[in-house]
């Protein structure tokens, strides 16, 4: 499916079960339905200068903090926030783009990133 706000507005609105919705890159091939799974917190600073001992990750250049308890996307508030949405999903990168969709979010660190619990795949984009 085309990245449009016109179609992210309609998969939203054929999906009215779910209370939040974001953007996702991800490398990961998923099928819509499929559950997303969850998201790691990275460290770009070295955590042993605060005392902590976690696994670096030469690949990517950081350490991991281990598993969240929900999967990170770009939080769309509402149909007015789709551009902007879609603008902020630009600064991530990753072989897929998809519309993941969860009954429950709260805020991440990054600028409008949400964690959502147990989300899904509503839409794969180009």
């Amino acid at each position: 499916m085309k990245l449009t706000k016109d179609n992210i507005v309609k998969v939203i609105s054929e999906n009215s079960e779910y209370e939040f919705f974001g953007l996702r890159h991800d490398n990961r091939v998923y099928a819509i339905g499929e559950e997303v799974n969850r998201s790691h917190q990275w460290y770009q600073d070295d955590p042993s200068e605060w005392g902590e001992d976690l696994p670096y990750n030469a690949e990517l250049g950081l350490w991991d903090g281990g598993e969240l308890d929900g999967t990170c996307a770009i939080t769309i508030e509402g149909v007015d926030g789709v551009d902007k949405a879609m603008k902020a999903a630009n600064r991530y990168d990753g072989d897929h783009l998809y519309l993941i969709a969860s009954c429950d979010a709260w805020g991440g660190n990054d600028y409008m990133e949400a964690i959502m619990s147990d989300a899904v795949v509503v839409a794969e984009f180009e």
